[in-house]
């Protein structure tokens, strides 16, 4: 199993076809955060750019998995995470990865926090009843 992470290519489409003539079994691009927040943090980026990636890459190699994730807690609304979420749907993206941005620094924070995270991320999908 190969997985590949790629990045956007700014919407190189024939970068996009060069990796996946190496056959990966997984092609990964992730669309990082809401739409709404791509102009203050993501500046460069662009939402529909890195959507059209994703859609591409199925229309390029049908048998290649292609996934995404995101992340939440950065001062989205909970209509942004549905809709992040639908938009990957609509192309037909997996989505196996959503993370939420931890505040705390150092190892020990993290440790604390890791299960909490998780439990949180957990009753975020079941409150926007997503699965």
């Amino acid at each position: 199993l190969v997985e590949a992470l790629i990045p956007d290519f700014a919407g190189n489409l024939k970068s996009l076809e060069k990796v996946l003539n190496e056959k990966p079994s997984v092609l990964a691009h992730n669309i990082e955060m809401a739409v709404s927040l791509y102009p203050e943090i993501r500046k460069g980026a662009d939402y529909q750019r890195s959507l059209l990636i994703l859609k591409e890459s199925h229309a390029i190699s049908p048998e290649t998995i292609v996934k995404s994730g995101f992340m939440i807690g950065l001062g989205e609304k909970d209509c942004e995470i549905k809709k992040t979420i639908e938009d990957l749907r609509n192309y037909d993206i997996n989505f196996d990865l959503i993370f939420e941005k931890l505040e705390q620094e150092g190892v020990k924070a993290f440790e604390s926090s890791y299960l909490n995270l998780i439990s949180s991320i957990e009753q975020k999908i079941k409150e926007l009843q997503i699965i």
